[in-house]
């Protein structure tokens, strides 16, 4: 049902959505840091994942793999990030609803 368990000072704690929990030593992810550690996966090729379950956006991770974009939010940003594997590129995918800066690119 995409929720997620989080430790938290307080105890456990269940909230909605795909959170990254670790990166693979030495993977691309790591290298570039274009994934974080609680980064929350919004889209899997265009398609949003909420109310999906892991198994499912894991499925559709690995059905693209060959050409995978996700969009992420940064747990440490306040902007949604496009992120592809076949370009190694990150492009902001603005909120219309948190920007308030009229949609300037922060990627460069």
């Amino acid at each position: 049902d995409g929720t997620s368990v989080r430790v938290t000072e307080r105890g456990v704690a269940k909230v909605q959505g795909i959170f990254i929990s670790r990166l693979v030593d030495g993977g691309l992810a790591e290298s570039t840091g274009l994934l974080g550690v609680n980064d929350e996966v919004l889209e899997v090729n265009g398609i949003y994942v909420q109310g999906k379950t892991l198994d499912q956006v894991t499925d559709m991770m690995v059905a693209n793999a060959h050409n995978l974009i996700i969009t992420v939010k940064p747990a440490n940003q306040r902007n949604t990030l496009q992120r592809s594997t076949s370009g190694r590129s990150a492009v902001p995918a603005l909120d219309p609803e948190t920007d308030s800066d009229g949609g300037t690119d922060t990627s460069r």
